[in-house]
């Protein structure tokens, strides 16, 4: 005699019923049922659909009719959800949009009111980091820029969203935002005492971030450590930073069409740093919009740097031996203490 339910029952082992018949007991062995989720492991980018799929079974085949729970326990889109029916082959599915980078968990679930819960879970990968040239994608900035495959002069573009982390460029890398605009790309400090972007390399390209949160004294949006020949351009360096864009010991640089505003201190800094090009930027709203410091040769073109505030506020400022630097149609204005 063998009793059939359309229940799950996930017990590692099998269920012992006894069962009184004629005043015999009978000794009933039932193989416990089991759900399984498939597409393990999986990788999608953001902004594209994902589906899994879960399916009950026993010994004797298919589950038809279970209701399966579907959860994204952790991850960029915990608290998604939903609930689907078994079909003939036992199977039920979940979809849902990615809407932002990371891993998310996803648990399938069935529960009996008689023998308890079944579960399965997978991993869920979405990725918004692309490497043009090797093709891999990523979910965050620096695993792009880390990954054994990545090489000089490769191009990494990455898709609007928000990335919680603190970037290290030390290799010639062109990181591109995928909208070109900074308003919907946004790379935000993991570690507010650490520069957002550190460069330590060579030519090397930021352009069309949103980049804020390296609140710690002395650190940036951007830093510029010993690089040559980089770009900055179109950037949106603001919102309590220490600084905006740092240069230090940085030379034939291009800083250009960047908004630099709303910094603790300065929005672009230059020490020790030479033969650089700052053309069209904004520097509003920051103590000095643009200070450069023992730094000589550089042109500076078509910026604005005003309603800079505090004692000594200024809207561009040159001091100690800032030697043969050019300035033309520079607009400063509403600066506390210095125009330029």
């Amino acid at each position: 005699m063998k009793i059939k339910q359309s229940i799950l029952i996930c017990f590692g082992i099998s269920l012992i019923l006894l069962m009184m018949s004629a005043g015999t007991a009978v000794a009933i062995l039932t193989s416990p049922d089991k759900i399984v989720l498939t597409q393990e492991n999986d990788t999608n980018t953001v902004g594209t659909e994902h589906t899994v799929t879960a399916t009950v079974d026993d010994a004797d085949g298919f589950i038809v009719g279970a209701t399966v729970t579907f959860n994204v326990t952790s991850g960029p889109h915990i608290g998604v959800n939903g609930t689907d029916t078994t079909d003939a082959n036992g199977n039920a599915t979940f979809t849902y949009t990615g809407t932002a980078p990371g891993t998310d968990t996803i648990k399938a679930t069935h529960i009996d009111p008689t023998y308890g819960e079944c579960n399965d879970t997978i991993v869920k990968t979405w990725t918004a980091v692309h490497n043009i040239d090797s093709g891999k994608n990523f979910s965050t900035i620096q695993a792009a820029i880390d990954d054994s495959g990545t090489f000089d002069g490769h191009t990494i573009v990455v898709d609007k969203g928000i990335y919680t982390e603190n970037v290290d460029v030390n290799k010639e890398l062109t990181i591109i935002s995928e909208s070109g605009n900074p308003d919907d790309t946004h790379v935000q400090a993991n570690n507010s005492s650490v520069h957002v972007f550190n460069v330590t390399a060579d030519r090397v390209t930021i352009s069309g971030f949103d980049i804020k949160g390296a609140i710690a004294p002395g650190k940036a949006g951007i830093y510029l450590d010993n690089s040559s020949n980089s770009t900055l351009t179109s950037n949106t360096v603001a919102s309590h930073n220490d600084y905006g864009i740092y240069l230090k010991n940085s030379e034939y640089n291009n800083l250009t069409s960047n908004t630099v505003g709303d910094n603790y201190v300065y929005g672009i800094y230059l020490k020790d740093s030479d033969y650089n090009n700052l053309t069209s930027n904004t520097a509003s709203n920051n103590y000095r919009g643009i200070e450069l410091y023992s730094s000589s040769n550089n042109t500076l073109t078509n910026n604005t740097a005003s309603n800079n505030v505090g004692s000594f506020g200024a809207g561009i400022y040159l001091e100690h031996s800032s030697n043969y630097n050019n300035l033309t149609s520079n607009t400063a204005t509403g600066n506390d203490d210095y125009g330029i």
